[in-house]
């Protein structure tokens, strides 16, 4: 398809992706998923399985929280969203912040003094079963649409990756790919597979976003923070008018906030991991942490997102969701393994 934005984005890209690139990549992802099996060998009963045992040091619950929310399409997303909108993207990483705290010092005293295995039981206790029955299906409806959302961005970026070289991947090879590695690990090692995985991706996420962040902002079209202020002031409002159709700042002051309050507070895949947390300590510093790592989000995936579009022929409104593989194929050199890192 001549129109593919993936399509597009290759052909502008420097060198296509070369054998060790693709080497690491490929080590990178069954590296992470037999780390997170092994890790969870030792799993007996349903504690193990749904709560690690509830043995999750402060740092792991840090790390799995910020994975969990993070991830690639997390990265993918808001780099576009840098690129298409500005810095005013970013109140979606600092309302995660109030989320968080609502998390920490209000709901968790709660679900782990009842010591629940899901969310769904907390409805079940207070109300009665039908509002345990609602409260699963509609969260599985959630996730399967936002697991949708996050196969799509993926597999875009993988495919945009490979694009032009020997090892190239099609989109949809990519979306079986992504969710036979994302199911087996989970089926397998349950809740200590997942927690581990997401340590190490989110290690991963921060050299690798840090790295391509500094070549982005600092390239020769950009000219660093300063060159790009005087290119775009407009774009480094934190607010937007209360006219602005996607983002007003009245929305984002009031229902953005419940949106925060339920993705952060009572959504099940965040909030099982400080269930699994050895300690009330462990849950409340894990994430607290959590919300210092979202304060990177905006300078590590909003702002490169917004210098792509002096470094990239892309169009902001119909391509923003390639800027993240645009910037890694342009700025990252082939060969070395850091594309696939």
């Amino acid at each position: 398809m001549p129109n593919d934005p993936s399509t597009l984005v290759a052909q502008s890209a420097s060198v296509p992706l070369q054998w060790l690139d693709m080497l690491v990549l490929a080590g990178s992802v069954i590296g992470t998923t037999a780390f997170g099996m092994w890790i969870s060998r030792n799993r007996k009963n349903t504690t193990d399985y749904y709560l690690a045992g509830k043995t999750v040091a402060w740092w792991a619950v840090a790390g799995s929280i910020f994975g969990t929310n993070i991830s690639s399409h997390h990265m993918v997303g808001m780099m576009g969203a840098g690129l298409k909108e500005g810095f005013a993207q970013a109140n979606y990483e600092f309302g995660a912040i109030f989320g968080l705290l609502m998390l920490c010092y209000f709901f968790l005293p709660i679900y782990r003094t009842m010591g629940l295995y899901t969310l769904s039981e907390f409805l079940g206790h207070r109300f009665d079963e039908r509002s345990r029955l609602i409260y699963s299906i509609t969260n599985m409806a959630f996730l399967l649409i936002q697991m949708v959302g996050t196969m799509m961005l993926g597999a875009l970026t993988v495919a945009t990756l490979t694009a032009g070289s020997p090892y190239s991947i099609s989109y949809e090879m990519a979306v079986c790919l992504l969710a036979a590695v994302a199911g087996i690990y989970t089926m397998y090692g349950g809740l200590t597979a997942d927690i581990f995985n997401d340590v190490v991706q989110s290690i991963l996420l921060l050299i690798g976003s840090g790295l391509l962040a500094v070549l982005a902002i600092w390239h020769p079209n950009v000219g660093g923070l300063s060159g790009l202020l005087d290119r775009q002031p407009e774009k480094f409002h934190v607010f937007f008018d209360a006219s602005h159709p996607q983002l007003p700042w009245t929305g984002v002051l009031s229902g953005l906030m419940v949106m925060h309050m339920y993705y952060w507070g009572t959504n099940q895949f965040i909030v099982q991991r400080t269930l699994g947390a050895r300690s009330d300590w462990d849950a409340r510093m894990g994430t607290i942490t959590a919300g210092f790592f979202k304060l990177l989000i905006p300078f590590l995936c909003i702002v490169p997102g917004m210098a792509a579009g002096y470094i990239l022929a892309i169009d902001p409104r119909t391509e923003s969701d390639t800027a993240f593989a645009g910037l890694t194929r342009t700025l990252l050199p082939a060969g070395y393994g850091l594309v696939g890192w």
